[in-house]
């Protein structure tokens, strides 16, 4: 039958090895990790990082639908004028 004080002996032995495995771990949420290399948007911005040597980019990809082109170049513009109004980009 097990002791107390050797289930906590246990138990901290334990909680020291899971600690050292964990300082090894390496835990990383960029793009780079989990996005497919052959995604339109991945390319993109690889070549505009290329390019100018900074991932501080934005990068949007539009669709467009031939029978709503013209209307589509309506929001565009829109669009672009509000991104242009933005100080910070």
């Amino acid at each position: 039958m097990y002791s107390f004080k050797k289930s906590l002996s246990i138990m901290i032995v334990l909680a020291c090895v899971a600690g050292f495995y964990l300082t090894r771990l390496n835990i990383s949420n960029t793009p780079n990790t989990y996005m497919p290399p052959e995604l339109p948007s991945f390319i993109l911005n690889e070549k505009i990082l290329k390019e100018f040597n900074s991932d501080l980019n934005l990068v949007f990809l539009f669709k467009i639908e031939k029978e709503g082109y013209p209307d589509f170049l309506t929001k565009l513009g829109g669009f672009v004028s509000q991104v242009e109004e933005i100080e910070l980009i």
